[in-house]
C-alpha cells in the first residue's frame, strides 16, 4: 500500500467524520437530516396518484469506490396513500433507500480558487429496497387492483429519486484553495496547485476514508495515481484524520523554510540542496550544503561545512537526526548530532592550534542543527496542518488548530504522517413522536334577540350613564384536524369531549350528537348583576370526515367550554403509541352562544378608570409594599386568556377597597373574553384559584 500514491500532500478523513458532516449539513424540510425524521412526497404509478410517507430511522454511509459513496436511509412504518382513481393505503412499509452519489469538489460562488466538498445529489441514482414483509404487504394491498407490485416498486423508486434530486446539495465545511500553474504554499495558508477527492474503500466502514490528494509543487503537476492507495493510514478508532506530506514537498515547504528561519536568512541564500548559495556563515562556520531525508521514525540531516583561519583550512561532513514526539498536542523535536568528520590542513608551525579548531567546529555544527529542529516542528504544526482539513471546520484555519487534536506522528521513507482526531457532535433530531389538533371556532350565524340601555356608574366616573347594548345569539362551529409527526399515516382519530370534572363522552361513527352533563354555562344578561350562570346538560352536534371533526353548539345553551381529546389508530387499526403509551392530544373548545355588545363609550370609560387606578397605586407604591406591583391594563380587544387572567390576579393581589367595582366593570367590558379567561387552561391549572373569592363572585354569580 502506498502512503501518498505519488502525490505531495494527502489528507484522509474517516467515514465516521464524513457521515457526521453530512448529517449536520444535509437539510430535509429545513432541518438537519439527523434521524429520526420523516418525509412526505408525491407518488404516481400509472393512473394511480397519491402521497408517500416515510419515517427515516437511520442514516449510514459507505465510501465505495473512487468518488462514489452510498448514502443509506433506513425507514419503517411507511405508507403510500393512493387517492385516485381509487382510495387505497399500502401499509406498513419498511426497508432502506440507497442513494448512489459522487463526492465532488465544487467551485464556491464568488470566491475564485475556492473549492468545497459537496455530495452530488442532483445526479444521484436511488434504489428502494423493501423488506420481505413490506413486499408481502404490497402484494396483499394491490391484489386485484390495476397497479401491479412491480409497477408500485418502480413508482416508489421514481418518487424517491425525484425527491432526492430536489434536495439542495449540502456544502460540507471542507473548503480548499487551489491555484493551478503555481507552486502551492503552506504558509500563511495551505494552497494547492492541484487537488482531487477519492474514496478509500474497505469492506469495514471503520476502515473507510475520504482522501484529498493534493499536488503542491508545480513541477509535479499531473503526478500521482490514487488507485495505488489501497488502505487508509488513519489509526484513531473514532473521529480519525491524518495528514501526510512527501519528502520532496517537505523539503521545499517545511525543511528549507525552517532552516532559513532558524539561521536568520532566506531560502535563496541557503546552500544546496535548499538554495543556490555557495555557502552560508552560521555559528562561526560556513555551511556548504544541508540535505534532509526521511528515515525510520526520524528526519536525517546531512551536510558539509568549512572553517578557516590564519593557520588552517578545515572541512567537515556531519550527520544529525531529528525525532518528533508528542507531548499533549504539541510536537516536540529531539535533536541528536554525531561527531563531525573533519579534514583539516594545518602547517607544522600551527599544529598546537588543532584542538582549538576541532572543538569550535563541532560546537558550531551541533548548534546549527539544534536550531533547525524546533523550526521544523513549529512549521509542521503552524503551517502544514493549518487548513489541512479545509478552512470550513470550526477551529481550523488562520485561528489555529484547537479543533484538531494531534494524536501521533510517524516518519517513513515515503512520507511524514501526522495523526489526529476531529471530534464532531451531531445535531439532535428536531422531530418527536406526537399528535396535534389544529383548528378554531367560527361564527356561522348571528341573530339579534334584544336591545336596551345599561344604566350604570363606572366606579371612577362622576355620575351614572346610559350605555346602549345589543344582545345576540350565535351559531358557532369548531373545526379541528388531527395530524401527527413521526407517526404512521393515515391516522384514524379516536375522539372524546368532556367538561372540567365531567367524564369524557366518545364521538362514535361519522356523525351524531353528544350530551355532556353538569357543564357551567354563562349568559351575559342581566348586565346589572354581571350575567348569569347555569349548570346544565349541553348538546354538541358533530361530523367526522377523515382526520377532521366539525362541532356545533346549541345557541340556547349559552357560553361554555369543553375539552376535545384525540387519540389515533394507524392503517391497520392499531393504537398509535410512543413506546408503550398511547399518544394523545387535546384542544380547548369554547362556544359563545350568547354575546353582548355595550356601546356608548363604555369601554373607553372603563379604560379611563383603569388608568386612574394605575396612577393612584403608583403614587402610594413607595409607602405600602403591597402596592408595589402595578397591574398593566389589558386592552379591550379580544386579549389572550392568559393575559387577562394575569391582570385579574394582580388586581386582586392589591387588596384595595375598589377591587369589587373594578372587577365588575372588567367582566362587563371584556364580555365573553372574561369567560374565555376563566375557562382557559391557565385558570384551570391554578391561576384562577389564586385570584380568590372576588373573581369567583363576578365570574360565576348571577
Amino acid at each position: 500500500m502506498s502512503l501518498l500514491a505519488g502525490f505531495d500532500f494527502v489528507t484522509e478523513i474517516s467515514q465516521e467524520t464524513i457521515l457526521k458532516l453530512i448529517k449536520n449539513n444535509l437539510q430535509i424540510g429545513g432541518m438537519p437530516a439527523t434521524p429520526p425524521f420523516e418525509v412526505m412526497l408525491p407518488f404516481s404509478a400509472g393512473t394511480a396518484t397519491g402521497t408517500a410517507h416515510l419515517i427515516i430511522t437511520d442514516l449510514q454511509l459507505d465510501l465505495v469506490a473512487d468518488k462514489m459513496a452510498h448514502l443509506i436511509l433506513s425507514f419503517d412504518t411507511g405508507s403510500v396513500m393512493v387517492t385516485a382513481p381509487l382510495a387505497l393505503t399500502v401499509y406498513p412499509l419498511d426497508g432502506n433507500i440507497t442513494v448512489d452519489m459522487a463526492l465532488a469538489l465544487v467551485a464556491v460562488a464568488g470566491q475564485p480558487g475556492q473549492l468545497q466538498l459537496s455530495p452530488d445529489l442532483p445526479n444521484a441514482t436511488c434504489t428502494v429496497n423493501f423488506s420481505a414483509q413490506a413486499s408481502t404487504a404490497i402484494a396483499t394491498a394491490l391484489a386485484g387492483k390495476p397497479v401491479t407490485p412491480a409497477a408500485f416498486k418502480t413508482a416508489a423508486t421514481q418518487a424517491i429519486t425525484q425527491f432526492v434530486h430536489g434536495v439542495a446539495p449540502p456544502s460540507l465545511p471542507l473548503k480548499f484553495t487551489v491555484v493551478p500553474g503555481m507552486d502551492g504554499t503552506l504558509q500563511p495558508s495551505l494552497v494547492f496547485e492541484q487537488l482531487e477527492v477519492h474514496c478509500i474503500p474497505n469492506p469495514s466502514r471503520s476502515m473507510q476514508a475520504l482522501g484529498l490528494f493534493g499536488i503542491l509543487l508545480k513541477a509535479n503537476h499531473g503526478h500521482g495515481d490514487h488507485t495505488l492507495k489501497t488502505a487508509t493510514a488513519i489509526t484513531a478508532a473514532h473521529d480519525g484524520v491524518c495528514v501526510s506530506i512527501s519528502p520532496q514537498a517537505f523539503r521545499a515547504l517545511v525543511f528549507c523554510p525552517g532552516v532559513a528561519s532558524a539561521l536568520g536568512t532566506t531560502v535563496a541564500k541557503l546552500p544546496t540542496s535548499c538554495g543556490s548559495a555557495g555557502g552560508l556563515d552560521a555559528q562561526g562556520v560556513t555551511l556548504t550544503s544541508v540535505v534532509d531525508s526521511f528515515g525510520n521514525q526520524q528526519i536525517d540531516i546531512n551536510g558539509t561545512a568549512t572553517k578557516s583561519g590564519p593557520c588552517y583550512d578545515a572541512s567537515a561532513s556531519f550527520h544529525g537526526t531529528i525525532q518528533l514526539s508528542l507531548s499533549g498536542s504539541t510536537l516536540t523535536p529531539h535533536v541528536n548530532v554525531d561527531d563531525p568528520i573533519v579534514d583539516i590542513s594545518i602547517p607544522w608551525y600551527c599544529i598546537l592550534a588543532a584542538p582549538f579548531v576541532l572543538g569550535p567546529l563541532g560546537i558550531a555544527i551541533t548548534s546549527s542543527i539544534t536550531l533547525i529542529g524546533p523550526a521544523i516542528a513549529g512549521s509542521l504544526l503552524g503551517d502544514a496542518l493549518r487548513n489541512a482539513l479545509g478552512s470550513g471546520l470550526p477551529g481550523i484555519g488562520t485561528g489555529g488548530l484547537t479543533f484538531f487534536t494531534v494524536t501521533g506522528v510517524s516518519i517513513t521513507t515515503e512520507g511524514l504522517t501526522i495523526q489526529g482526531t476531529v471530534p464532531l457532535s451531531v445535531a439532535t433530531s428536531q422531530f418527536s413522536r406526537r399528535l396535534t389538533l389544529t383548528g378554531s371556532v367560527t361564527t356561522s350565524s348571528s341573530v339579534k334577540i334584544d336591545s336596551g340601555i345599561f344604566h350604570t356608574k363606572v366606579w371612577c366616573m362622576p355620575e351614572a350613564k346610559d350605555y346602549p347594548y345589543d344582545e345576540y345569539t350565535q351559531q358557532q362551529e369548531g373545526t379541528y384536524t388531527l395530524s401527527g409527526t413521526m407517526v404512521p399515516l393515515p391516522l384514524t382519530p379516536v375522539l372524546t369531549l368532556n367538561a372540567t370534572g365531567v367524564p369524557a363522552v366518545s364521538l362514535s361513527g361519522s356523525s351524531g350528537t353528544v350530551q355532556i352533563p353538569n357543564v357551567d354555562c354563562y349568559f351575559p344578561a342581566p348586565l346589572g348583576s354581571g350575567g348569569a350562570k347555569v349548570n346544565q346538560m349541553v348538546h354538541i352536534d358533530y361530523t367526522i370526515s377523515g382526520g377532521t371533526v366539525h362541532l356545533k353548539n346549541r345557541v340556547a345553551e349559552g357560553n361554555y367550554a369543553v375539552w376535545l381529546t384525540a387519540q389515533a389508530k394507524d392503517a391497520s387499526g392499531q393504537p398509535v403509541k410512543d413506546g408503550s403509551s398511547e399518544l394523545q392530544t387535546f384542544e380547548f373548545v369554547q362556544f359563545e352562544g350568547h354575546h353582548m355588545e355595550i356601546g356608548g363609550g363604555y369601554a373607553a370609560d372603563v379604560q379611563t378608570c383603569a388608568a386612574l387606578l394605575a396612577q393612584w397605586v403608583q403614587r402610594i407604591s413607595s409607602d405600602y409594599k403591597i402596592y408595589q406591583k402595578v397591574p398593566i391594563w389589558v386592552e379591550v380587544n379580544y386579549p389572550a386568556p392568559d393575559e387577562l387572567v394575569a391582570y385579574i390576579r394582580d388586581l386582586v393581589a392589591l387588596g384595595i377597597p375598589e377591587v369589587d367595582n373594578v372587577l365588575g366593570t372588567i367582566k362587563a367590558v371584556h364580555g365573553n373574553s372574561f369567560n374565555r379567561a376563566i375557562f382557559s387552561p391557565a385558570a384551570s391549572q391554578g391561576v384562577a384559584k389564586k385570584i380568590g373569592g372576588k373573581v369567583g363572585e363576578v365570574a360565576h354569580t348571577g
